[in-house]
């Protein structure tokens, strides 16, 4: 049994053991779903995430067990921003039409985003309606240029010198950046739940990073975490 996160953007498929879930109280505060899938894997989302998945399940026939999408999509709000909006579809249904869709969003064609429908190297529609090829890029030049590490500071005004590039994926230089790193993941991770849980998704990631990078930038500058 493992704790399912739903990534934005990332449709995930599943199987629920009920379509209401089950009503938990939440470790933020509040009253949220714990859902239960076919493989024992369990989610957790807000009451009211809980009400549109469960609604939209019984609008479209879908019934308990049966494999169904289930999107935390971002999309626009009409001013200029982005919110997030939950999507409940079935297995293999049929591509959204171009344009505005019903359950929100707007579905952009792959030629628009720059990659034409043949794939990259066939033949497309120019925007005049012409028939043009998209060739393929051109691959990078070579280079004998050798990426060196730079110093990283520890936030009490020192900097750590990283080793010759022969010892650097096994030195304490490197050790550092890991164990940095992976503390930086956790506590963007929990946060991402938390904001989940509480705001109902209403706080986009990259609000979520930038809030994080001026906390971890003021913290730098004032030496470091005490």
């Amino acid at each position: 049994m493992s704790i399912l996160s739903f990534l934005t953007n990332s449709p995930m498929e599943l199987c629920l053991m009920s379509l209401d879930g089950e009503a938990v109280e939440s470790k933020f505060g509040g009253a949220q779903r714990k859902y239960l899938t076919t493989d024992r894997d369990i989610f957790y989302v807000s009451e009211s995430v809980g009400n549109i998945i469960a609604d939209t399940c019984r609008k479209l026939k879908i019934e308990e067990r049966e494999p169904v999408v289930i999107c935390k999509a971002e999309v626009p709000d009409g001013r200029g921003r982005k919110q997030i909006r939950w999507q409940v579809t079935r297995v293999n249904a049929p591509p959204p039409r171009d344009g505005p869709q019903s359950a929100g969003g707007f579905a952009v064609p792959l030629d628009v985003q720059g990659i034409p429908p043949g794939g990259v190297g066939k033949t497309a529609t120019n925007t005049n309606g012409a028939p043009g090829v998209h060739p393929n890029a051109p691959q990078a030049a070579p280079t004998t240029m050798q990426a060196q590490p730079m110093p990283i500071a520890t936030g009490n005004g020192n900097a750590i010198q990283p080793p010759a590039p022969a010892d650097l994926a096994h030195s304490a230089w490197a050790d550092y950046v890991k164990k940095a790193t992976q503390a930086r993941i956790e506590i963007y991770v929990d946060l991402c739940r938390w904001s989940a849980e509480r705001f109902n998704g209403n706080v986009t990631k990259p609000e979520i990073q930038s809030f994080l990078m001026n906390v971890l930038i003021s913290g730098d500058k004032n030496g470091g975490p005490r």
